[in-house]
């Protein structure tokens, strides 16, 4: 693990120290957790939309896909599944992020699978096996959208037991 300066000021921790980066079994961790919520919410909203037709339930799953992640990783730089594995998404300078970052993050995680999937079909997996698997061969163990967003994945300090 690596340390990297503290976290600012305005992240709310009770004592201050150095941010370590999150391991790949942490954020895997994260990852499957947000994914069974975004499931749960997904089929809810699929559901109605499939009286429209395939294309409405396409797009509701985009919508409630950005919904989900920028709007939570631009607020707090948690999804509930990183605040499940205390993690949160900072910038490479250890800063909140912004909203457009957290989009730019979705945009290379989702969007563009997305993308590949209509044009690439099955194959479009191998996208997704690289972006999730790269932290295990970089010294930041940033995924492919975390160095496209120039973010890194931090482990937030627990706050100490009284």
């Amino acid at each position: 693990m690596s340390d990297l300066p503290p976290p600012p000021p305005n992240w709310g921790q009770s004592s201050p120290g150095p941010a370590t980066l999150a391991e790949w079994p942490l954020r895997a961790g994260a990852f499957v957790a947000d994914l069974v919520i975004f499931g749960v919410v997904s089929f809810i909203v699929g559901v109605p939309a499939r009286s429209v037709g395939t294309g409405a339930v396409i797009a509701g799953g985009v919508i409630v896909s950005a919904l989900y992640f920028i709007l939570q990783e631009g607020n707090s730089g948690q999804t509930v599944g990183k605040r499940m594995w205390s993690l949160r998404v900072v910038g490479e300078d250890g800063g909140a992020i912004s909203y457009s970052t957290a989009a730019v993050r979705w945009v290379v995680k989702y969007l563009v699978f997305q993308i590949m999937t209509l044009l690439l079909g099955f194959f479009a997996i191998a996208w997704v096996l690289a972006d999730y698997l790269w932290p295990l061969r970089d010294e930041r163990n940033q995924t492919l959208h975390d160095k496209a967003a120039r973010t890194i994945v931090v482990v937030e300090p627990r706050e100490e037991q009284q």
